[in-house]
């Protein structure tokens, strides 16, 4: 996978996210999402599943986010994937007297796989991603 930060990530999807957003639609309908690494779970065979819970997200990233959401599913949009991967960080002796910084991420744009958007209720939601298909 291709390691770049998570603006370069969605210009590899030729769509430009609003700041610090974790979904942008493309002019093509389609919903480019970032989905944290630790919450896929294999489905059925050939099926990647995601799932996220956002009942305790309240800022402008999840609002943006549900609106995108709710979008896909009322429209059928294809969702494409950046995945986000938190990175180590070297731990140093004397870590006491350090303020603890986010964990930084790497994003990794998916575009072999394809997915939709199976379940959502304005908080909680489900993607299944799928190879996308070689005639396609």
């Amino acid at each position: 996978m291709n390691e770049v930060n998570l603006t370069e990530a969605f210009f590899r999807y030729n769509v430009r996210p609003l700041p610090h957003a974790r979904s942008a639609v493309t002019a093509d309908g389609e919903l480019v999402l970032s989905c944290s690494y630790c919450r896929f779970q294999r489905g059925d065979p050939g099926v990647l599943t995601y799932e996220e819970d956002l009942s305790d997200e309240d800022g402008t990233v999840a609002t943006t986010l549900r609106t995108h959401l709710a979008e896909a599913v009322r429209d059928d949009l294809e969702v494409r994937l950046i995945v986000a991967i938190p990175v180590r960080t070297p731990t140093t002796l004397d870590s006491s007297h350090v303020t603890p910084r986010p964990r930084r991420m790497s994003f990794h744009p998916r575009k072999d796989l394809v997915g939709q958007v199976t379940f959502f209720d304005g908080q909680r939601f489900v993607l299944e991603f799928r190879k996308k298909s070689a005639a396609a």
